[in-house]
């Protein structure tokens, strides 16, 4: 196949940059936002139901451990959905966005999604070791926050591989794509575990219920 030919196939096998700009705002600067907030709330009200409950488990501890890392990673998020709003670019901030976002929003990320993995998996190992569990919901959350991280190391991975996919290359936009769901997908990983919980511990629900019925 002749460059010229590639270079064709490249840029009709593209997605159209309007349509990507649309999407993004649709899951990344309204889902996004939407979910992240609530989950922001949602890890906020489990903080303060492990402290109710006392670390006397270690269990909890490591929840809210988790619960504060996943407040982190959330709040990132935010900032990025933010950032990367097509319409922003017109307005042209006193500010690079790329460099914003790099050092208010990825970098962050990045830390708060690896100290996720690492007490993921201190969780995972803690189920090894412990004869009786008080609660069921480690095989749950250690699955989903592999299934929703997939997306984004696949993207990396491609990104790294795939020159057309950089940001002059003939697929930058279905990077575009790939990133706005991976994030999207992030947020919905940090912000479903204090409903899996309240779904699958009766002391946690107790707690809660508690808590709002005193408030």
């Amino acid at each position: 196949m002749s460059v010229n030919t590639t270079a064709e196939f490249g840029q009709h096998a593209s997605v159209e940059p309007l349509l990507v700009d649309c999407l993004i705002v649709v899951l990344n600067v309204i889902c996004g936002e939407v979910v992240g907030l609530l989950g922001i709330a949602a890890n906020a009200v489990s903080i303060v139901v492990f402290c109710k409950l006392g670390f006397h488990d270690s269990v909890d501890v490591t929840l809210t451990a988790l619960a504060i890392s996943d407040i982190g990673s959330l709040a990132s998020l935010q900032f990025y959905n933010v950032m990367i709003n097509p319409w922003l670019s017109s307005v042209q901030p006193p500010f690079e966005i790329s460099d914003a976002i790099l050092l208010l929003s990825l970098y962050p990320h990045i830390y708060f999604i690896r100290v996720s993995g690492l007490i993921t998996a201190f969780a995972a190992l803690e189920r090894c070791v412990c004869v009786v569990l008080p609660l069921k919901v480690h095989d749950i959350f250690s699955f989903s926050f592999i299934v929703c991280l997939l997306p984004l190391c696949a993207t990396l991975t491609a990104v790294g591989v795939v020159k057309e996919l950089s940001q002059n290359g003939a697929y930058y936009q279905v990077a575009r794509l790939s990133y706005c769901i991976s994030f999207l997908m992030e947020t919905v990983s940090s912000s479903m575990n204090a409903f899996i919980y309240f779904n699958m511990s009766s002391k946690y629900k107790n707690t809660l219920k508690k808590f709002f019925l005193k408030a």
